[in-house]
C-alpha cells in the first residue's frame, strides 16, 4: 500500500485482499508450492505482538519457492500494481 508522498507501506492484507491483487487463490498457489501451514501469526507462531494478526506461511527447510513466492505476493505485486 501506499502511504503520504507516495511511499510503500505495509498493510494488513485478508485473504480475499491478497486474492484479489493477484488474480488467483494465493493460498493454493503457495500449497501447491508446498507451504505446510498457512495462518495469522498468533496461530502459527503463537505471536502476541501487534503483528499477531497478520498472515505467515510455515515451509519446510530447502523449500525456497515458498518464501520467494509470498514475499513477491505480498510484497512484490502490490508495488507493481500501484495498491
Amino acid at each position: 500500500m501506499f502511504a503520504g508522498k507516495g511511499k510503500p507501506t505495509a498493510k494488513k492484507a485478508s485473504q480475499d485482499e491478497l486474492d484479489q491483487g493477484a488474480k488467483f487463490d494465493t493460498f493454493t498457489f503457495l500449497k501447491k508450492l508446498g507451504a505446510v501451514d498457512i495462518a495469522k501469526r498468533e496461530r502459527l507462531l503463537g505471536d502476541e505482538s501487534t503483528r499477531k494478526y497478520m498472515y505467515c506461511v510455515k515451509f519446510n527447510k530447502g523449500n525456497l519457492e515458498v518464501p520467494v513466492a509470498a514475499y513477491l505476493i505480498t510484497r512484490i505485486l502490490p508495488l507493481m500494481k500501484g495498491m
